[in-house]
């Protein structure tokens, strides 16, 4: 494959493996954790499907604690009652209320936010609670009851975040309760209590979390369908006209160098013909798998364009005259095949016709001009026999498509 210096390397020419069918994709399933690059994508998307769930709880938690800020004010006497108000309703609703519109800025991860909140409600309970003993004023402990499942279910933590704050908020009341309360008595009921809230929130963390995963692959596996050719497992032309115009975009920003090469099989109708099209079929499933060879680092693609034509596309392919050599590999992996064509007026075995381009892109360019100019040079090599490369390797601008001078390599 071509590397980040342009060199070219042999590969074990497999096709692209879908992750959900690779069983690197349901590796660590169980234990909640995928391999680091499934695991990132799943955590982008884990973030995403809960964000407005954590939004609406933000808003709700700080309209609740302005409402509980007003009604401690009278159920209390001083100062618990100026202490509750202010860390409340001064506080704690504010903080909420920016974590609600914080949530709408994509960058500031979801996790972050809800750890902030939950850590700064913890905090600002336990200095009631500690203010309450020591007026001697009872305080209900079922606010952490509510902080524990709001942890679990509502914001949007992963399970082992969860668990990690249910666990820490359990002991930190245990060790308040010893330090604070007079009466011990009911610490073990209390303790109790929040064990067994724990116990159900993490089941139901784990199950709820295993689902979106689960969820995730699903999808996953529907999106690499729908992107891909049924016949070769190539990517097809929707996926094509989804990435391009992509990795152009990043190419022009970059400043690298973007190639493509258009490739289609000499006399292929002869070919189904003579043999049949399940031959034709299984003919174009090797080629795939020798072409999709040529294009295995993680920006380069390989397409079924139509037909019996395919494309490869090359990020970051330097220098620009290491394009010639690349397609002619590539176009010499499908004549090493050996597949025999006694049909083909150009040799005795499957051939392809190459067509390849590169550039630089610049903001002058149209990356529809820039493939019309390969798929212009793919039918110069067949108009000059076939079973040939002819490529443009400083392609520059659309209006200089008539003057380029291309390269031409024959058999």
């Amino acid at each position: 494959m071509v590397d980040s210096r342009g060199k070219h390397a042999e590969s074990a020419g497999r096709l692209p493996s879908d992750a959900f069918q690779n069983d690197g994709a349901r590796r660590g399933f169980h234990r909640l954790h995928f391999e680091p690059g499934l695991e990132s994508e799943f955590r982008v998307y884990y973030d995403a499907v809960n964000r407005g769930q954590a939004r609406v709880v933000f808003l709700f938690g700080a309209m609740i604690l302005l409402v509980f800020s007003l009604h401690n004010l009278h159920a209390y006497a001083p100062p618990l009652n100026h202490m509750a108000f202010f860390v409340q309703g001064v506080v704690l609703a504010p903080i909420l209320a920016l974590a609600w519109l914080g949530s709408y800025v994509e960058r500031l991860r979801l996790a972050v936010l809800s750890l902030a909140c939950l850590s700064a409600v913890t905090v600002g309970l336990f200095s009631l609670y500690a203010q309450a003993y020591r007026q001697g004023e009872p305080f209900p402990y079922e606010g952490m009851l509510l902080l524990l499942m709001v942890g679990y279910f509502a914001v949007g933590l992963r399970f082992p975040q969860a668990l990690a704050f249910g666990v820490l908020l359990v002991l930190t009341f245990v060790l308040s309760e010893i330090a604070w309360s007079p009466e011990q008595g009911r610490l073990p009921r209390h303790v109790l209590y929040l064990i067994s809230a724990n116990v159900i929130g993490a089941i139901g963390a784990y199950s709820h979390e295993y689902s979106r995963r689960h969820e995730f692959l699903a999808a996953r596996q529907l999106r690499s369908e729908a992107n891909r050719d049924g016949l070769t497992g190539l990517h097809n032309r929707r996926y094509l006209d989804e990435q391009f115009p992509r990795l152009w975009a990043q190419a022009q920003r970059e400043r690298r160098r973007i190639a493509v090469a258009f490739f289609d099989v000499d006399y292929f109708k002869a070919y189904n013909d003579a043999k049949g099209h399940l031959a034709g079929d299984d003919c174009l499933r090797a080629l795939a798998r020798a072409l999709a060879a040529q294009a295995q680092r993680p920006l380069d693609i390989a397409v079924r364009y139509g037909g019996e034509e395919f494309l490869l596309v090359w990020f970051d392919l330097d220098p620009a005259e290491v394009l010639v050599d690349i397609a002619e590999r590539a176009r010499q992996r499908v004549a090493a095949l050996g597949l025999p064509h006694e049909a083909s007026p150009v040799g005795d075995f499957v051939s392809v016709s190459c067509g390849a381009a590169a550039t630089v892109p610049t903001a002058g360019q149209d990356p529809m001009a820039f493939l019309e100019r390969a798929d212009a040079a793919l039918y110069e090599a067949k108009r000059r026999g076939r079973n040939q490369t002819v490529a443009v390797p400083h392609f520059v601008a659309p209006e200089e498509v008539m003057y380029s001078q291309p390269e031409i390599v024959e058999t």
